[in-house]
Parts: C-alpha cells; structure tokens; sequence
C-alpha cells in the first residue's frame, strides 16, 4: 500500500501532459473545498440559531418539572417537600400555581396566562436576567404584592412603572361558576402594583404574568394547590437523566418532565430542520463529486502508459486501482482541509467582528447572525465527503486496474 500511496501523491499536484487536465483536477478539488465550507458555514448559523433560541427557552423554562399525573393541580405537602429538599442532586425548587385571567389598568385590559410562584422561582429560572425594567425580579417587598409583566403586555396596558396610585386589577373566574369572561359578581378580584416587565420573545411577553403565589392561591381559592414545581438540578448533570431518576422516585402520581419534554414539539421541529440541511447539502455533494469521477477519468487517460509499465513491472490490478482511488480521497482531504480552514476563519470573524448582520436593525434580539462551531459537524460533514469522493473515484479506479498490461507501451 506504500508506493500506490506514494503515486498517488505524486499524481496529486503533478503536472498532466495536457493543460486542460490540471484545469478539471483543480476545478474538482475547488468544488468539493466550496461545498464542504458551505456546509460548516450553513451548520454553524443553525447551530447559532438554535442555541440562541435554547437559551431564551431556557431562560423561562426550567431543568425539571413536576406535574400531577392526574388533574390540573395537587397539594404540596410535607412528604413531597421533604423528598426534594434532601435530594443532594437538586439545587433548588418553586412552587408554582398557573391559570388564566384578565389583566385591567386604567380601562385597558388584557387577557393572560397568570402564574402565581414563590420567592424561589429566581432560582430554578433565567427570568431575573431577562427584564427589561425593574431593578430585578421580585413579586413581594415590605408587605405589598407586585406583578411582573410580559414586555408585549405591558404595552397593550401601558402601565406606570411603580405606581402605587394606578393598581392592576386582576380578574379570575370563579371555580364554582361557569358564566362569560366579564368582570362582575363570578370573579374573583385582586389588586397589585406593577414592578417591572421582562423581555425574552413574544411567545412569551405576550402572554405571561408573574404574581405571588399566595395572590394566586387567595384568586383560586386555594390552600396549598400547586399546578406544578418547578426544579433546577445541580450543575453539570444531564437533567434527561435526572427526570428520570425523580420519575422513579416519586412514583406514578407524579409526572417529571424534563426541558426536552417541555417542548418536545420545538425540539423535534430543529432535529428535522438539521437532518434537512444534512440531506440537502449532501446531495449538493454528490452532484459535485461528478466532477471527480470526471477528473480522474482524465488522469486515467493520461497516465496510461504509466499504467502499464507499472503492471509491465509487475504491480497486481489492486494496487493500480488503488493508486487512483487514493488520489481521489487525497483530492479530497486537500479539499477538506482547504474548505475547512476558510470556514472556520470565517465563523470566528463572525463571531468577533460581525461580518453580517440581521436586516431590519432593532426588530430581533440580536444583531449579527449568531454562529456556532461543532467539532461533530466537522467530523460528520469529512466522514460524508469522503465517503461520497471514494464511491465518485471508484469507477475511474477500476477502469485503470482494468486496463491491458502493454497498450500504452506502443503509444508513439
């Protein structure tokens, strides 16, 4: 296998006897360069995307949650708590109590999803880093109930910031009633302040509110119901496993989502976007191989009496055959390598100097387009090249092994 190797180096770079030969080696080997820093640029932008879209998820969802495996509520109690707090491998849970209502403010009014959770909540979700104002988040100080607004929400009220004279109404109907969604004698009524609003995408600043959970309790006439509790899990552990683990045990009254359970609509929509890019791309990839298949056919032609004073001199049909699908898979790395190297320099320029940015300046969350490098997808997108390059370099190769030992020996 060393001097098939060693040919097929030589044949790499070497100059053919005809000019237009170098020229379709050199078109090939660009062509495989392109399309295989394409596909790292495209998978990096993806992986930007949607690391950009797992953080804002991440900032309102949390590692775990614990439901009831039958019912829309069930009672937090002693023996649930006490499972949770000594589990070592838990950071820290929220009690949380979620239902509809009607937000009303100086005549506006706004219908919400109202979640009612505890002092802990700041700590099992990104939501103290994601407002817009307010100094942080917090629902409770010195006696007096606040609520904390989802940014589109408190627009479509126009709320005062702080003000203590112009409070929030907060309308719930009654669970014992079944009338229409208007304010009257079927509704329960609260009365908070607003401290701030935050900011993470529409999905939720539209839809969402914060109020305390005993606000909640006291609108649902509850004692100690809870929709959920939402926990966050030690640093460094897979949360799939430990949903698992809590799953078990807490036994089948309990349902443990983890963050991709939460969203499993969202989680399966990106796995099929990339398997789409992965198919797409790859068949950019095998109509550029053609050009291979092309390419070495010409050195095939070319190196025709080298061919036969190779078998002349007793090389077997494999090696012959073997000089020119390594020359094929060498064209190839040399792609790789060129098309990686460029991609990679590009991605890190995205990164730190912005190269692109998004159109309609201030109508997204971020400027520039965010990328992220994988080693997984250089190492996917080589093995796919590769791959596609050695079936492309076949034909040509076992076209040479073919050839009669002495037809070019008579070439003039």
């Amino acid at each position: 296998m060393k001097l098939p190797a060693f040919i097929a180096r030589r044949y790499l770079f070497a100059r053919k006897s005809r000019n237009v030969i170098n020229l379709i080696s050199w078109v090939s080997m660009a062509g495989i360069g392109i399309s295989s820093m394409a596909f790292i640029l495209i998978l990096s932008a993806f992986n930007g995307f949607e690391g950009l879209v797992e953080n804002l998820y991440n900032t309102f969802y949390p590692d775990l949650k614990i439901e009831s495996a039958e019912g829309k509520v069930f009672v937090w109690d002693d023996s649930l708590q006490n499972i949770l707090s000594s589990d070592g491998r838990i950071a820290a849970f929220s009690q949380v109590l979620e239902e509809n209502a009607l937000l009303l403010f100086k005549g506006r009014q706004q219908p919400v999803t109202l979640k009612g959770v505890d002092e802990h909540y700041v700590e099992v979700s990104g939501i103290d880093s994601a407002m817009a104002y307010g100094d942080t988040f917090m629902l409770k100080k010195n006696g007096r109930f606040f609520a904390v607004l989802g940014s589109g929400i408190d627009q479509a009220l126009e709320t005062h910031f702080k003000d203590p004279s112009s409070p929030l109404h907060i309308f719930m109907p009654r669970r014992d009633k079944g009338h229409g969604f208007i304010p009257g004698s079927d509704f329960e009524r609260a009365s908070v302040s607003v401290w701030g609003a935050f900011v993470i995408q529409d999905e939720f600043d539209n839809q969402y509110a914060f109020v305390p959970i005993e606000v909640m309790r006291r609108l649902l006439r509850y004692k100690r119901e809870v929709s959920s509790v939402e926990v966050a899990v030690r640093p460094g552990l897979d949360p799939e496993a430990e949903a698992q683990r809590l799953q078990k045990k807490l036994g089948p009254a309990y349902r443990v989502l983890s963050k991709y359970r939460q969203n499993a609509v969202l989680y399966r929509i990106m796995n099929v976007e990339r398997l789409a890019v992965y198919f797409i791309l790859t068949f950019v990839l095998v109509i550029v191989a053609f050009n291979v298949t092309g390419s070495l056919s010409m050195v095939v032609i070319d190196k025709k009496k080298d061919i036969s004073i190779l078998k002349a001199m007793g090389m077997p049909d494999k090696g012959i055959r073997n000089i020119f699908l390594l020359t094929g898979i060498y064209q190839a790395l040399f792609s790789l390598f060129s098309g990686f190297s460029v991609a990679a320099l590009l991605i890190l320029a995205q990164q730190h100097f912005g190269l692109i940015r998004i159109g309609g300046s201030g109508t997204f969350i971020v400027e520039y387009y965010p990328v992220a490098m994988k080693a997984v997808d250089f190492l996917l997108v080589g093995m796919i090249v590769l791959l596609i390059v050695s079936l492309a370099a076949w034909l040509p190769a076992r076209r040479a092994a073919r050839q009669p030992k002495l037809e070019a020996l008579n070439i003039r």
